[in-house]
């Protein structure tokens, strides 16, 4: 039985969390590539040891894993050991400077998205024109819009359709 607040929590994570999410994911995304994955930190015996220990030893301040963390500074760089957690991010700033920068202008300057009178096109174009340039980094909130026009054209007008291709004359309007 859970014997603090920290326990409490974990032993939710371990039940719910990781099984129906992050190891679903995982497995998923893994499976889909060919890959097989293991996660030898979630094995029985590790972790009813880990069990075992006093939250001191797992968590000092806001320093998590600090046990495990000691352990592995005799092995790992510091640099790495202590960077903050990163999940698996698309380039989408890359992508939207580079291949998908004329979609982005296509969808996002057409008559249609504007119409829709979500943003001013004023905002929109100075976002297209700044990120494009470099002067700053939109990536994110242009690849928001555009994901949500392409669901608007799909959901909302029917003028898109799951099998159709995404293409600049297609999410412009100017096809069809």
């Amino acid at each position: 039985m859970a014997s603090d607040d920290v326990d409490r929590a974990l032993y939710g994570d371990l039940a719910t969390y990781l099984p129906d999410q992050l190891l679903a994911k995982a497995d998923v995304s893994a499976m889909a590539h060919g890959l097989e994955t293991r996660s030898p930190f979630l094995g029985r015996e590790i972790l009813e040891y880990a069990a075992t220990l006093p939250t001191s030893l797992r968590l000092k301040g806001w320093t998590t894993k600090y046990l495990l963390k000691r352990v592995a500074a005799r092995y790992v760089p510091p640099d790495a050991l202590h960077r903050r957690k990163q999940g698996f991010v698309i380039p989408a700033s890359e992508w939207l400077r580079g291949t998908l920068a004329p979609l982005a202008r296509a969808t996002l300057d057409s008559p249609r998205f504007l119409d829709r009178g979500w943003i001013r096109p004023e905002s929109v174009r100075r976002l297209l024109a700044q990120h494009a340039a470099g002067r700053r980094d939109w990536g994110q909130q242009i690849w928001t819009l555009m994901i949500l026009e392409i669901w608007a054209q799909l959901a909302l007008d029917g003028t898109l359709a799951p099998s159709d291709p995404l293409d600049v004359e297609l999410l412009a309007g100017s096809a069809r």
